[in-house]
């Protein structure tokens, strides 16, 4: 069926073709378009490559014979040698050899304009044989044989058949359902749905693979093994049944369409798990399997908790062990492993840890504990984290945990500290731990000095230290130098993976070769045999041969009226020690908003490394500076000038004013001008002006815009001293001119005086005006007689005038004088006003009245003086009556012993006591008194047994002999003078010791006197002792003098009646 079908169509072809030629006309290029001619041969051409082309043009319409006909191809005009021209109507083409080409347009042209008609010329070749057919069955589903159709410039049409087997069957032919062309391939596609349909079921097959062009056919024979190219879908239901942590149990099943393959599949079984290397793992190839459910334990997979990319896939038993294209695509799944507890604890070193200064706290510090991280494959379990304790003290905990470190705070510098880690996961801590001792402040060796980073290429890194100051009975065992890998480099504290290595402790100088692409961090710490110095880390890397970059940390530290202070900081030059110096660079500018400099540049040059500020002087004030800042390195080299910096400085006292001049003097005003400054120095605000006279100072201000001032109100013809001063901030030094104001009116003359009188003239004088205004050019003075209406004026130079007999011939007795001075300006008098007027006399007699009056005034005031002192002296001496009390009335005062307050009662006078009703009278007679002393013990007689108020008399203190005696002591020593007298005076030897208030008594300061004994108004009191008491008695009593047996109350000085105690005229007697 499928040959008739390919002979009919070839049946219609050949019809077509004749039709053309027998039907249309000869002269005619296509039926139709009017061509003015034809082409022979009409129509399309097909040439094979190497063979000529011919093509002749006709010209059909006669009036065009003699028209130019050419030839172009592809609209492009074709050369004439290619061309011959057979007559006027008809051309030739001739191309030897032309090119393979798919479709040239070859058209005849009349007159360059005209078409006259079109030939499509192909050249191809003979149909080429295919090289890549093959075919492969999907899933035993279908067929599908496939190939690449070769290139040629001519249709070419491909025919597909197969028979099956040998033999009889090989008898049946059969065609390909349908060939399709994509591109250049082509292809053919069997299953049970088309015509003919899908052979699943036999194992070989014939293929005849036919080509057809206009040149020629070809042929290919193909054999093709039908269940060696079946290509199996994937494995279904793929799934892990079950994990642990080194094994994981897989199942899946055959595709449907595969379980009735008759040789069976294989089933390869590919793996990749984390932790390891990056390449696909065989875990097995299981051959044909009797079940549809496949199971399989994938066993010896190396890591726990490790995430396993499982891959399966088929193919057919036939198929080639070689050909891996056959194997199905893969079945995927991704599964852990179990986990379990972590293989191993951190790793630690002797010196990992780091102690820093724990804020401003002396006693304490901190630590970081630092430790290698495990390997990701040995953490064996998810919520992994690292575990650390302090042995000594459990309850310590740290305040930050990473995975490189845990920090601890304020840890006792007197104290060692053990601390232990453990990995830990969900499953639990690993059986063995870490440990890392912090020893105590003490015994911790001194870090290693200038530790240093320098990178050269290629991830190479020296460094390079100097061993530490240690003391005697210390030394270095060996260095460890670590490093760590970090997304920054120091400061920011490392959380990578850390490493370290040991060398011996002379070494000084290490070569690290590390990844060029990540970011190192190196630390060192120096190890003794007890214990180590802790980490100290590289503060910053250090580039090789690189010139120094400019410096970025610069600032204005402060700024004056005449310098700026420029402070900066290195980033880490400074520990390679190429640093000489600093230079700062600086100028004024022309304003903020121009940075051109108005100046020179100019430039201070600081010698010491280890300043980081410097102060630029000289500089002007209120005056904006550019500055930048370079680095002078070793041979003289310098680094690149730092960004600049813009500062004002401060304003200052401006240069003071020029060409101070006076413009204009009247006798009342002086005029000033001047210039403004040179030197500004700031804001201008305004002029001080100040103008000194004779009197007065007058001090203004004027506006910065002024050059002119007027000084008004001042004195006429008085010198003048002007300063000026310009004013910013501060006032500039003071520019000084002096002037006299111009002559003026003379002001009011004081009243004039007599200076001399006699009997027939008086001199009269006066002052100059406070004012003159002028050189007082003469005085003009007026003579005006009480009774008279006339007045008299002269003129003189001087400043007295004299009157002779009293004015007109001594005829007025009383007149008035008063003077005025007069100024000659200009040749015109100015007056002054006149002054007050002297009232005056010629003569006057003596007033005896008057003095009599004084004589008995003086008279009077002795005699009352002497009334008062007669007066004054009769008190004295009633001061002094003794007064004595009616027989029987009078107390004894031997029974009334002077005892300190509060000692045990003394022995008994020999005296007997007073009879009841003298006491009782004596009491009555205290009441209401004082008799008490100061709280001291030592107050003045005033407090004795009679107020001075009552009797007038007093007894004597220490107070009047003017003598300042020592502090708390009282001088009431006895010895008396007349040992039979019955009184002893109150007295006190001023050569008796001091003794101190509180060493009277053992529990009182105060002193009495026994009973109060006293009248009302005594001016006595009877004393009848008559045996001395002794000094060094419980009792203190009075020396007393003999006057007569009484103790005279001469005491002037004012009694305190502040207690209730009396004191006995004691002498030598001061307080604390």
């Amino acid at each position: 069926m499928g040959l008739k079908r390919y002979y009919g169509f070839c049946y219609i072809k050949i019809l077509l073709l004749v039709f053309v030629e027998v039907v249309l006309p000869e002269n005619v290029c296509s039926p139709g378009l009017g061509m003015p001619g034809y082409t022979i041969p009409r129509g399309d051409i097909a040439i094979e490559f190497g063979s000529p082309l011919d093509i002749t043009c006709v010209i059909v319409n006669t009036s065009s014979q003699n028209a130019s006909l050419s030839f172009t191809r592809n609209s492009k005009p074709i050369p004439g040698e290619m061309i011959d021209v057979i007559n006027g109507t008809t051309i030739k083409l001739h191309v030897d050899n032309p090119p393979l080409v798919s479709g040239d347009q070859y058209t005849c042209v009349l007159d360059k304009q005209t078409s006259v008609c079109m030939n499509r010329v192909s050249v191809g070749i003979k149909p080429q044989k295919v090289t890549d057919f093959s075919c492969i069955s999907y899933n035993y589903d279908n067929l599908t044989c496939s190939w690449t159709t070769p290139n040629n410039y001519v249709r070419t049409d491909y025919n597909l058949t197969f028979t099956l087997g040998e033999g009889r069957a090989a008898r049946y032919v059969y065609l390909c359902p349908a060939i399709v062309s994509v591109d250049n391939r082509s292809s053919c596609f069997w299953n049970i749905s088309t015509t003919p349909h899908y052979r699943l079921v036999h194992e070989n097959f014939n293929f005849t693979l036919t080509m057809n062009n206009t040149f020629g056919t070809n042929q290919i024979n193909e054999h093709f093994n039908h269940f060696a190219h079946v290509l199996s879908g994937p494995p279904e239901k793929l799934k892990a049944e079950s994990a642990t942590a080194s094994s994981i149990l897989l199942s899946w099943v055959v595709p449907l369409s595969m379980q009735t393959f008759p040789p069976g599949v294989h089933h390869r079984i590919l793996y990749q798990c984390e932790y390891d290397e990056k390449k696909w793992k065989y875990g097995d190839i299981l051959l044909k399997q009797p079940h549809k459910k496949v199971t399989y334990n994938l066993t010896g997979l190396p890591y726990a908790h490790a995430l396993c990319d499982i891959r399966v896939s088929l193919r057919s038993a036939k198929a080639l062990p070689s050909d891996e294209s056959m194997w199905s695509r893969n079945a995927s799944i991704t599964f852990r492993t179990s986990s379990k507890i972590p293989d191993e604890p951190p790793l630690t070193d002797v010196g990992s840890f780091e102690v820093v200064a724990f804020g401003n706290k002396l006693q304490n510090r901190e630590a970081y504990i630092y430790w290698k991280q495990i390997r990701e494959e040995q953490k064996n379990g998810p919520e992994f984290r690292y575990e650390i304790s302090c042995e000594e003290e459990p309850e310590l905990k740290p305040s930050n945990v990473t995975n490189t470190y845990a920090k601890f705070n304020e840890l006792s510098i007197s104290k060692s500290y053990t601390f232990h880690i453990w990995s830990k996961n969900v499953d639990g801590s690993s059986l063995r731990r870490s440990t890392v001792r912090v020893p105590k402040q003490a015994d911790r060796v001194k870090e290693p000095i200038r530790f240093t980073k320098v990178e050269f290429s290629e991830g190479n890194f020296e460094l390079t230290w100097e061993p530490p100051e240690l003391l005697p009975t210390q030394y270095i065992t060996n260095y460890t130098i670590f490093s760590c890998t970090n997304e920054r480099d120091r400061p920011y504290q490392c959380t990578g993976l850390l490493n370290w290595t040991v060398v011996s402790s002379s070494t000084t100088t290490v070569n690290m070769k590390v990844d060029k692409s990540k970011i190192f961090q190196f630390a060192i710490a120096a190890n003794t045999r007890e214990s180590s110095s802790g980490m100290l880390w590289a503060a910053c890397t250090i580039i090789h041969n690189k010139n120094m970059g400019k410096l970025k940390n610069v600032w204005i530290n402060r700024v004056g009226p005449t310098f700026i202070e420029l402070g900066w900081k290195l980033d880490c030059t400074d520990g390679i020690g190429s640093v000489e110096g600093y230079i700062v660079y600086f100028c004024p500018i022309k304003s903020p908003l121009h940075s051109e400099c108005k100046a020179p540049q100019a430039n201070t040059t600081f010698g010491d490394t280890t300043i980081s500020r410097g102060n630029i002087t000289g500089l002007n004030p209120y005056t904006t500076y550019m500055l930048t800042i370079s680095v002078i390195t070793k041979h003289t080299t310098f680094s690149q000038q730092s960004d600049p910096l813009y500062n004002t400085t401060l304003e200052a006292a401006p240069s003071h004013p020029q060409n101070l001049t006076v413009v204009n003097v009247t006798n009342s005003t002086i005029t000033v001008g001047w210039q403004p400054p040179a030197a500004r120095n700031g804001v201008l605000k305004f002029y001080e002006l100040e103008i000194v006279g004779n009197s007065r100072l007058i001090t203004n201000r004027s506006e910065s815009t002024q050059t002119s001032f007027t000084f008004e109100n001042l004195t006429s013809y008085e010198d003048y001293t002007i300063s000026l001063a310009a004013c910013t901030v501060m006032c500039s030094d003071k520019v000084i001119t002096r002037n006299k104001t111009a002559m003026g009116r003379p002001n009011k003359i004081a009243k004039p005086t007599v200076d001399r009188r006699n009997g027939t003239s008086i001199t009269i004088a006066w002052n100059r005006p406070s004012q003159p205004g002028g050189n007082s050019t003469f005085y003009l003075v007026r003579l005006r007689p009480k009774d008279d209406n006339k007045v008299f004026e002269y003129n003189t130079t001087g400043r007295t005038y004299v009157l002779q007999n009293c004015g007109d011939g001594g005829k007025y007795n009383t007149f008035y004088v008063s003077v005025k001075a007069i100024n000659k300006i200009k040749g015109t008098d100015v007056d002054g006003p006149w002054s007050d007027e002297l009232e005056n006399y010629c003569y006057r007699p003596i007033n005896y009245v008057m003095y009599l009056l004084l004589v008995l005034a003086i008279a009077g005031l002795i005699s009352v003086g002497f009334l008062f002192t007669r007066l004054y002296h009769r008190c004295k001496i009633m001061q002094d009556v003794e007064v004595k009390l009616p027989p029987g009335l009078a107390p004894v005062v031997a029974d009334h012993t002077l005892v300190p307050w509060s000692t045990e009662k003394h022995q008994e006078s020999r005296t007997p006591h007073s009879p009841p009703d003298e006491e009782l009278l004596l009491v009555k007679m205290s009441e209401g008194r004082n008799f008490s002393g100061d709280s001291s013990g030592c107050s003045s007689g005033h407090e004795s047994v009679t107020s001075s108020l009552e009797s007038g008399t007093h007894i004597s203190s220490s107070a009047d002999s003017g003598t300042e005696q020592p502090g708390n002591y009282c001088a009431l020593g006895v010895n008396p003078k007349v040992v039979d007298s019955s009184y002893i005076p109150v007295t006190v030897d001023a050569k008796e010791p001091y003794k101190r208030c509180d060493d009277l008594s053992d529990s009182s300061p105060y002193v009495m006197t026994g009973e109060a004994v006293k009248t009302i108004n005594p001016g006595y009191i009877p004393f009848n002792q008559t045996e001395p008491i002794e000094k060094n008695s419980g009792y203190v009593v009075a020396g007393i003098k003999n006057v007569n047996g009484y103790i005279p109350f001469n005491q002037t000085d004012t009694v305190s009646r502040n207690t209730g105690y009396v004191v006995a005229g004691i002498k030598n007697c001061k307080l604390d």
